[in-house]
């Protein structure tokens, strides 16, 4: 019981990482050209 419940912890947070990064990147890109 234990291991598809950490299975599913594991991929949404995996989940949860990958749009934060992608937040950070599109945020970075808009301070980025509004610099430029």
């Amino acid at each position: 019981m234990v291991v598809p419940i950490f299975i599913f912890h594991a991929r949404f947070s995996l989940a949860s990482y990958f749009l934060l990064s992608l937040g950070i990147l599109y945020h970075v890109k808009c301070s980025m050209s509004f610099l430029l």
